[in-house]
C-alpha cells in the first residue's frame, strides 16, 4: 500500500484556461498603424546656355509622408468591420509649385461577412467552448488525482494501523505461548 503523487499540480487548470483566454483573442479589436517618410532626390543635366561646352546638373526633391491606420474587429457571426484611414502629404524643393505641399487623404469603412465556410455564431464560438471543457476535465483530473492520493494515505495508514495491532496480537499469542510452555 502506497500512496503515490500523480504528477498534476494545482497549476495545471490554470495553464489549460489561458486557451480559453487566446481563443476569445481573435474577437478582439485590433489596431494597426504605419507610418512612412520618403525622400527622392531626382538629378537631370542640360546644356549650359552660356557655356557649349559645359552642362548644368539640376534636380528635384520630394518629401513624403505616409499614415495608415487602421482598427478591425471580428464579430462572433464570422464578419470582420473595419475602419481606416490614410494620408500621403508630399513636398516639393527646390523651386515655386502652386500645390506644395500635397495632401491627399481617405477615410475607409469595411464589413466581410463569410456565407459558407467560418460562418456562424456556433462555428466562431466552437473553439471557446472546447477550450472550456479542456478546462474542466483539467480540473476535474486534478480533483480525482488529489482524492486517490488522500485514498491512498488513509489506506496506507490504516494499513499501518492493522500491522501494528496485528503484531501486537502475535506478541499476546507468543505471550502466552511461552507461559504455556513453562506450565507444562
Amino acid at each position: 500500500i502506497s500512496a503515490v503523487a500523480s504528477g498534476s499540480t494545482i497549476y495545471d487548470p490554470a495553464i489549460t484556461n489561458t486557451t480559453i483566454d487566446r481563443e476569445q483573442a481573435r474577437f478582439d479589436p485590433a489596431l494597426d498603424l504605419d507610418n512612412t517618410w520618403t525622400r527622392v532626390e531626382s538629378g537631370s543635366a542640360i546644356f549650359d546656355p552660356f557655356d557649349p561646352f559645359g552642362a548644368i546638373i539640376t534636380g528635384s526633391r520630394t518629401n513624403g509622408y505616409n499614415l495608415d491606420l487602421g482598427l478591425a474587429k471580428t464579430n462572433p457571426l464570422g464578419g470582420s468591420a473595419g475602419l481606416g484611414f490614410g494620408a500621403t502629404t508630399l513636398r516639393f524643393a527646390p523651386g515655386v509649385f502652386p500645390l506644395n505641399p500635397q495632401t491627399d487623404s481617405s477615410l475607409e469603412l469595411t464589413y466581410q461577412q463569410p456565407l459558407l465556410r467560418g460562418a456562424g455564431v456556433d462555428v466562431n464560438l466552437a473553439p471557446i467552448v472546447l477550450a472550456r471543457i479542456d478546462t474542466e476535465r483539467s480540473f476535474f483530473q486534478l480533483k480525482d488525482s488529489v482524492q486517490e492520493m488522500v485514498r491512498g494515505v488513509i489506506e496506507a495508514y490504516w494499513a499501518l494501523v492493522f500491522a501494528r495491532t496485528d503484531l501486537w496480537a502475535r506478541q499476546q499469542q507468543v505471550a502466552q505461548a511461552e507461559e504455556a510452555l513453562e506450565r507444562a
